[in-house]
């Protein structure tokens, strides 16, 4: 997979968790060794931003560089050690990204 490449939540890995209000968005920032709030304002074990829009999704250049920053450890026990692991993700293109939001409208 070619560069660079950005990083969709696609939902919480466990379906009775129920839907979040990152489901679909794009990641922006994370930090798992800061606390945060979702977009509802419930706190959060780590600092989570994501976006509807694809121009705010944060790049990397390779699936390394992408690996190393989703599996980032907060320092919590387990298995609040890696915060992002709570999502299914897609990790695509940005051009792979772009042309289905362009399908999509």
């Amino acid at each position: 997979m070619n560069g660079p490449l950005v990083v969709r939540l696609v939902g919480l890995a466990n379906p009775a968790w129920g839907p979040s209000p990152m489901d679909g968005q794009w990641l922006v920032e994370y930090d798992p060794r800061r606390a945060g709030v979702d977009p509802a304002g419930r706190p959060m074990t780590a600092h989570i931003v994501a976006s509807a829009a694809l121009a705010e999704a944060r790049r990397f250049d390779d699936i390394r560089q992408v690996h190393g920053y989703v599996y980032a450890r907060s320092g919590l026990p387990r298995p609040m050690d890696m915060p992002l692991s709570a999502f299914t993700l897609e990790v695509l293109s940005e051009r792979a990204a772009a042309d289905e939001e362009g399908d999509a409208r």
